[in-house]
């Protein structure tokens, strides 16, 4: 029986000390039991682990059981990018990118990027292309943008997908090619990339490299204002008003208008105005109508000013006065519940 007895226990310390650390850490991470990945991974980090290493400056990064201190997170970044840890190498140049940790160092960025990037990490090469596109820290150079976002993309980088749509949607880089941004812009918009989704609604939108079709740009813009993307809430208020793609409901389109324009956009609101003035989808609301042109004249709108203006002549001077203390409130509340 005492043998039986210490073969189990053998087993069991065998199969404990077989079990592979970066597993166990991946697993303690993702239920959110930080403090058993810090038992797993620092005494692997100290004897010069580089995935141990990496997982460490991750800790550090997000303040996942330690104090969130970006210094320590490129010391420990840097320990396992210097082994060759593509996903380091990517994160250390982030930090320098973004000046985490480090004073801030595009070439230094590039430089990291780089070296991840040739190991196949999609975001080093997203990262990378984007830097060439802004000609930061190397040569602005739209080519080697597409080089590296094309890269990126292929690999399923949501970001690079857009970005390429973006390209070949302007011309940047590549040949214009409305098709192929399309192309793009679905694949990443399948991800669940709101910019892509409100990008699929406009190419619908306008007819551009696909068949005009409003019920297909409605259907994008509405997943794309779902996730809170401002001009996709302003554009289906437009469907909804004009009943392009959708049933004509002035009710719904202010629905969508306001969401819009209690994040601040000009356009949406000077959609409000419109509405308030002419009764459409809510009571005529002279003053309100004010409020919003005012708004969205103060917030940039240069079609807002001649209709600020022109509602006005027709309000008395008290009238004014109460429009404009609304518009001076709603500003202070950010633009909410001011309808």
């Amino acid at each position: 029986m005492k043998k039986i007895l210490l073969g189990l226990l053998m087993a069991a310390a065998l199969s404990r000390a077989s079990a592979d650390p970066l597993e166990e850490a991946t697993a303690a991470n993702g239920r959110g039991d930080y403090a058993a990945e810090q038992r797993i991974t620092r005494p692997f980090a100290s004897q010069g682990a580089a995935w141990a290493q990496a997982f460490l400056g991750d800790s550090y990064a997000f303040g996942q059981g330690v104090v969130q201190n970006y210094a320590e997170a490129v010391k420990w970044y840097r320990l396992a990018a210097e082994q060759d840890h593509a996903s380091a190498r990517f994160n250390l140049g982030f930090m320098y990118a973004n000046g985490q940790g480090v004073v801030q160092n595009y070439a230094e960025a590039a430089k990291w990027y780089r070296l991840a990037a040739t190991q196949g990490n999609s975001s080093a090469q997203f990262a990378l292309g984007f830097l060439h596109l802004q000609g930061q820290g190397v040569m602005q150079d739209d080519a080697e943008a597409v080089k590296w976002h094309r890269l990126a993309a292929e690999q399923g980088n949501a970001g690079a997908q857009f970005s390429l749509g973006v390209l070949h949607d302007s011309g940047q880089g590549v040949v214009q090619d409305h098709a192929q941004a399309m192309k793009w812009y679905l694949l990443a918009a399948e991800q669940g990339h709101a910019n892509a989704r409100f990008n699929v609604g406009v190419l619908h939108d306008k007819g551009r490299g696909v068949v005009q079709d409003h019920a297909e740009a409605a259907k994008w813009y509405r997943l794309a204002a779902a996730q809170g993307h401002v001009k996709a809430q302003n554009q289906l208020g437009l469907l909804h008003d004009s009943g392009k793609g959708v049933v004509q409901d002035p009710a719904k389109a202010m629905t969508w208008y306001l969401l819009a324009a209690e994040q601040g956009s000009a356009s949406a609101q000077f959609n409000l105005g419109l509405m308030h003035d002419q009764g459409q989808g809510v009571v005529r609301d002279p003053k309100k109508a004010l409020m919003w042109f005012t708004l969205a004249a103060d917030n940039g709108s240069s079609e807002s000013v001649k209709a600020r203006d022109t509602v006005a002549q027709r309000m008395t001077v008290q009238q004014i006065s109460e429009a404009q203390t609304k518009a001076r409130q709603c500003l202070e509340r950010n633009f909410k519940g001011c309808d």
